[in-house]
C-alpha cells in the first residue's frame, strides 16, 4: 500500500486549490485519488484449480501542501482541507481492503476445482463490489469545498460529486 503526495506550494487557500484541481486532474474540488490492483496465483491440476491465492495492492495520490505565504485564515483552510482528503482517501483504502479481504477468503474456498476462467470472473466480480462501493462514498464526499466567511475565515468540508 502506497501514497504518493503532490506537492502544491500556494500562499492562499483558492490558489491551492485551483492548482489541484490541474494537479491531481480528476476535476475542481478532487484532491486525490486511491487506485487498486488484484492479482492471483493459481495452482492447476487437470485444467482446474487446486489453489488460488489474491493479492491486494491500494495506492493513493493525493495533494499535499508544500509551502507558501498565506495568512492564518488561508493556512488554517490549506490543512484542513488537506487533513479531510487525508482521511477521505483513507476510507476509500480501507473500502478496498475490507471488501477485498472478505471475498478473497470466499473466493478462495468457491474456487477449487474451477477454471480459470472462474477466477477471472470472480476478480472481476470482486473488482466491481469496490467500484461501486467507491462510487457511493465519492457520491457523498468525493470533493473539497471551500467557502469563504465574512470574517475573513474560511468553511472547509467534503461534498458529493
Amino acid at each position: 500500500m502506497g501514497e504518493t503526495l503532490i506537492n502544491i506550494s500556494a500562499d492562499s487557500v483558492e490558489d491551492f486549490m485551483d492548482k489541484v484541481a490541474d494537479a491531481v486532474g480528476e476535476g475542481e474540488g478532487v484532491m486525490g485519488e486511491t487506485t487498486y490492483n488484484i492479482s492471483t496465483k493459481c495452482s492447476l491440476s487437470g485444467g482446474k484449480v487446486t489453489k488460488v491465492t489474491f493479492e491486494l495492492k491500494v495506492n493513493i495520490k493525493r495533494a499535499h501542501w508544500s509551502g507558501g505565504k498565506p495568512d492564518a485564515n488561508n493556512k488554517k483552510a490549506i490543512m484542513a482541507a488537506e487533513d479531510l482528503n487525508k482521511k477521505h482517501e483513507q476510507k476509500h483504502q480501507k473500502l478496498a481492503t475490507d471488501i477485498c479481504a472478505r471475498e478473497f477468503a470466499k473466493a478462495q474456498k468457491a474456487l477449487v476445482g474451477k477454471t480459470e476462467d472462474d477466477v477471472k470472473d470472480a476478480v472481476d466480480a470482486i473488482k466491481e463490489m469496490v467500484d461501486d462501493a467507491y462510487d457511493d462514498l465519492d457520491k457523498k464526499e468525493g470533493m473539497t469545498e471551500v467557502t469563504p466567511n465574512a470574517d475573513g475565515s474560511f468553511t472547509v468540508k467534503q461534498v458529493g460529486r
